[in-house]
């Protein structure tokens, strides 16, 4: 299993929820605005630690890697704060709809910047280390006895 290929299926799938979120923002309930709301901001917040503990955590930090890994941490800075200005404000507060746009556009800023920050890790890093997490991704995901109860609700 890839990670790279694995975290970006992730981006995908939280870009999607999250247009899905704002295209409807003014169709659906406020309930179910903030219920999706929560899943969103779960997955993004689930998906930057899973980058963190399985991806960068693993990775010699080399003269090549440090600066890549400096841009990684303030572009994950961005997304945090951004989803910290949205948690602040009610769902029925004027202007809710403008920080879900925000938060849109600064997920699609954080997969524009992915893509070359993966493009630029696999032609940097060790290729054992990241074959190494590739396969602890592996026996997490199918493994994993934690993971799988996780994955099934039990």
């Amino acid at each position: 299993m890839d990670i790279f290929e694995y975290l970006v299926a992730e981006h995908k799938d939280i870009e999607e929820k999250l247009i899905e979120l704002t295209d409807n923002y003014t169709v659906w309930s406020r309930e179910k605005v903030f219920d999706r709301v929560k899943v969103v901001c779960d997955a993004i917040m689930g998906h930057l630690k899973k980058q963190q503990t399985i991806l960068l955590h693993n990775l010699t930090k080399t003269e090549d890697l440090i600066p890549l890994m400096q841009e990684c941490q303030v572009d994950r800075a961005k997304v945090e704060e951004e989803i910290g200005q949205l948690v602040m404000v009610h769902v029925d507060e004027p202007g809710y709809e403008e920080y879900l746009s925000n938060l849109l556009r600064v997920i699609e800023e954080h997969i524009t910047f992915s893509k070359k920050f993966y493009a630029n890790l696999k032609a940097k890093a060790n290729p054992a280390e990241i074959k190494q997490i590739d396969s602890q991704l592996k026996d997490m995901v199918l493994h994993n006895s934690e993971y799988n109860a996780i994955q099934t609700g039990a």
